[in-house]
């Protein structure tokens, strides 16, 4: 695999992880901003707030998933 291919998937991942983390952070934002300064600044509350509230955070939580698939799935490549 070449340097630029490897740069092209790593970005992509990038992007994907990188947009699903805003978006994860403007949910709880959008129903309240106390869940919004929690999320923020207590540890493991993002991670409370997805299992709390699955039928909305699904989505972005998979987008950031699929990043971190991408991105992995480049490096495994790249090894080949």
């Amino acid at each position: 695999m070449e340097e630029w291919e490897l740069s092209i998937g790593l970005g992509i991942g990038g992007v994907f992880i990188f947009g699903g983390g805003i978006w994860s952070m403007v949910i709880p934002f959008r129903e309240s901003t106390s869940h919004g300064l929690l999320h923020i600044f207590v540890p493991f509350y993002s991670t409370y707030y997805l299992i709390t509230r699955w039928s909305s955070a699904k989505k972005p939580f998979f987008v950031s998933l699929a990043g971190v698939v991408v991105m992995l799935a480049t490096f495994i490549i790249s090894l080949a």
